[in-house]
């Protein structure tokens, strides 16, 4: 098996120098990488030269700043082998990664992809809890609802993402769980591994400052998973029109409380991400996903690891207590705010 590694670099020359060593340090040797420099105004292009002068199996070109998407179209359209990984210019993988994925996918050849745990590191290097999507099969219900996994943390067949029409470029967030889930809706067999590969690393406003684009892009995906979807012409039978409408509702105000979560690490009012849900209530909402959304999303405008919950409650008390009123009143779930505070309080006890 061989494999192409998608890099979209822009203004990364802080970190792509990891991303590439942790190509190189790849016990699996048949691999390429395709580096796209996207309009950067620092020293990206000049480092990603540099490797490639070093290293004949990277390749790097550049085009005017157009986005991640964009940037991983193009080097999608130059990739030549017929297996892909998407790693972005702040992110690396561990020295096994390529050889389990590609060991997992020869050894099962019914698979289109297969998914491995991963873990976010913080600026100074300490890693947080480690992150797995347990489920394989067809990940279609989970990718309507929310991205399963971590970017670089999957291996799947080029001809699959490109009968899915690669990368919409008119999403300016959430590109990757888009793409993701018209993958999943072609019918695409995951496998999973229950073992950390990928490593995500936390950089301030690393997260999309604009919280409610973020959230507009993130119901234009969730919308696309409930429904038919006209950029996939060739959607499996089950999954043609999407996931039952009358699951819509739930799914967007579960992502709701994610950006919320996003808001209320920046210290700021959560509450307004409801104004683009004033319509959808979900009286079934549970407790302990809100909690969870809340849990992990809060920590990542900050950088900080779930250890880090003891400190920062008390800064976020507030917030968090406005937040979960006014989720209970919109999605008309009784005694959703006092279950969910002593969930989150549990969750936080436990790290």
């Amino acid at each position: 098996m061989n494999v192409s590694v998608i890099i979209p670099a822009y203004n990364a020359a802080g970190t792509i120098v990891d991303t590439l060593e942790s190509l190189r340090t790849q016990t699996f040797t048949t691999w390429e990488a395709i580096v796209v420099d996207d309009g950067s105004v620092d020293k990206t292009l000049t480092i990603a030269k540099h490797f490639a002068q070093c290293d004949h199996r990277i390749c790097v070109m550049s085009q005017p700043h157009a986005g991640h998407s964009a940037a991983r179209n193009t080097a999608l359209h130059h990739a030549r082998f017929d297996w892909l990984v998407f790693l972005d210019a702040d992110d690396w993988i561990l020295p096994i990664h390529l050889a389990c994925l590609t060991q997992t996918l020869a050894a099962n050849s019914d698979l289109d992809a297969v998914h491995c745990g991963w873990t976010q590191v913080q600026s100074d290097g300490m890693p947080g809890s480690p992150k797995y999507c347990s489920q394989s099969g067809d990940l279609f219900d989970l990718f309507a609802r929310y991205c399963a996994f971590a970017m670089n943390a999957c291996l799947v067949r080029r001809a699959l993402v490109q009968a899915a029409g690669g990368f919409d470029v008119q999403m300016q967030t959430c590109g990757d769980w888009d793409m993701w889930q018209r993958v999943a809706r072609l019918g695409a067999r995951f496998g999973a591994i229950h073992q950390v590969l990928a490593r995500h690393r936390m950089r301030p406003n690393s997260v999309s400052v604009n919280s409610i684009q973020l959230l507009r892009d993130a119901l234009t995906v969730i919308t696309h998973g409930h429904s038919s979807d006209t950029r996939v012409s060739n959607a499996h039978p089950c999954h043609a029109n999407g996931m039952p409408t009358e699951q819509l509702a739930h799914a967007k105000l579960l992502f709701a409380t994610w950006v919320a979560g996003l808001e209320i690490g920046r210290g700021k009012d959560a509450r307004p991400c409801l104004a683009l849900l004033k319509d959808d209530h979900a009286p079934m909402l549970e407790p302990a996903s809100v909690a969870a959304s809340i849990f992990q999303a809060a920590l990542l405008p900050r950088c900080k690891i779930e250890s880090d919950w003891v400190t920062l409650l008390p800064k976020w008390q507030l917030q968090i207590d406005l937040f979960l009123d006014a989720l209970e009143l919109q999605s008309q779930a009784n005694g959703l705010a006092q279950r969910s505070r002593y969930t989150l309080e549990q969750l936080i006890k436990m790290k």
